[in-house]
Formats: structure tokens, C-alpha cells, sequence
């Protein structure tokens, strides 16, 4: 679902969204928000744990960090 967001990121840098620039500052800013609060989730010892635990995940997520 990131790489959704950061390829419209992408996009907006490229001025694909030049004729919309409310929509071009929007997806820039949400992006930078979700990345700031996507990084805290990595100091919370609870979401560590629960990643861990997750039969899917385990340390799959840690080790492509």
C-alpha cells in the first residue's frame, strides 16, 4: 500500500499533476505525514512484538528493513 502512495509521490514531483496543484501539494504533504508517523511505529515495542508474533510476518519485516 506504500508503494502505491510514494509512486503518486513520484509522479507529483514529475509534474504529472501540474494542472492540479492543490491535489500535487496534498499528495506531497500526505506522503511526508504518513512517513513521520510510519517511522515511529518502528520505536514502539508493541508493534515489534506484534509483527514478530504474526505467523505471515515473523522477522521478514526487520530483515528487509
Amino acid at each position: 500500500m506504500l508503494d502505491h502512495f510514494e509512486g503518486l509521490e513520484k509522479r507529483s514531483k514529475n509534474s504529472d499533476f501540474n494542472d492540479y496543484l492543490g491535489i500535487q501539494n496534498s499528495i506531497i504533504e500526505a506522503w511526508h505525514k504518513t512517513k513521520e508517523y510510519y517511522t515511529k511505529t518502528d520505536t514502539s515495542i508493541a508493534w515489534v512484538a506484534a509483527l514478530t508474533l504474526y505467523p505471515r510476518f515473523k522477522f521478514e519485516y526487520f530483515e528487509k528493513g
